[in-house]
């Protein structure tokens, strides 16, 4: 004999997000088993996302691959945006600057750092460029008055205490490269030089998909390890010369460069089993990871596998 339909009360559905890893029976009121285009809002409640539109340069349509927040030494904000084969700035309308460089640009995998007011633009293959405000131009990083040595043609680059960090070159996947202090064309002298982790890693040879930097330690995240470094300074600043290994995680590594985010308490990445935070127990000097894709793991990795690497973008 059916019994009478009675009523039920759910507060805030949705509230816990979206969870595909438990089973619907067992799953909590707060959790939601689809969720498309949406978001959880300020107040808690499953709200609709925002749409979005192609910006325009001129009357043609451009396929933004990428972009970098560039803020000048007055404070000013640039918003460099690419294509594949362009360079624009601006919101909106888009301004077109061309390159005056030797490279024939036929993709967009850029990563871009600023460092002491200009905006640095590596790739692995290409010959790294500069984004000079004050111009308001893109030239290669050779033809700066203060270049020297040879930049490396990394496909990863950080700008952090002070210096550019570069990784990943077509030849060497190895070798951290870094520059002369406040100086992302000097890498023939004063302190710059060379990292190269062959020696560190005691489960044989790996490959550097990115670059950190957090609480005063200089982070590399390998395909299977990571190696994190830590200096004489106490986190005042970081010399190179006086760089010291403080540990090498293994068996995890990052599967995405363009993954890693520094969100100024933590640095999220995706590594090969989902979604993972690098924290930091500054007391005991200690690496503690957190898994937060744990209740989307299996269609997270799905989706990863089923992807062209670098086209996997994160935001903060």
């Amino acid at each position: 004999m059916s019994s009478p339909l009675q009523s039920a009360s759910i507060a805030a559905p949705g509230f816990f997000g979206l969870n595909t890893q438990e089973s619907s029976v067992t799953l909590e009121d707060g959790f939601a088993l689809v969720a498309d285009n949406c978001v959880i809002d300020n107040y808690g409640r499953l709200g609709a996302r925002k749409g979005w539109r192609y910006l325009t340069s001129g009357s043609s349509d451009v396929d933004l691959v990428g972009m970098h927040r560039f803020i000048d030494i007055t404070g000013a904000e640039t918003i460099i945006s690419w294509s594949d084969t362009k360079f624009y700035t601006g919101v909106g309308t888009l301004t077109e600057v061309v390159p005056t460089t030797d490279n024939t640009i036929t993709a967009g995998d850029w990563q871009c750092a600023t460092l002491n007011d200009k905006a640095y633009f590596f790739q692995s293959g290409y010959k790294p460029m500069v984004f000079d405000p004050v111009a308001d131009t893109i030239t290669d990083v050779e033809d700066e008055t203060d270049y020297s040595g040879t930049a490396p043609q990394g496909n990863t680059v950080l700008s952090a205490y002070g210096r550019l960090w570069v990784a990943d070159t077509s030849t060497d996947k190895m070798t951290v490269f870094f520059s002369d202090l406040l100086a992302g064309a000097d890498w023939g002298t004063g302190s710059s030089g060379s990292i190269n982790l062959e020696s560190i890693l005691v489960n044989g040879t790996d490959e550097i998909v990115g670059l950190g930097a957090q609480n005063g330690q200089f982070i590399v995240f390998c395909k299977q390890n990571i190696v994190v470094f830590d200096d004489n300074t106490q986190g005042a600043s970081f010399d190179p010369a006086t760089m010291r290994l403080v540990e090498v995680i293994s068996r995890v590594g990052c599967v995405a460069r363009d993954s890693i985010q520094n969100t100024g308490l933590d640095i999220f990445f995706l590594s090969e089993d989902g979604l993972r935070s690098l924290g930091r127990v500054i007391q005991e000097k200690s690496l503690p990871m957190r898994d937060l894709s744990a209740n989307v793991r299996d269609d997270l990795v799905a989706d990863t596998q089923a992807e062209t690497v670098s086209d996997i973008k994160s935001v903060y």
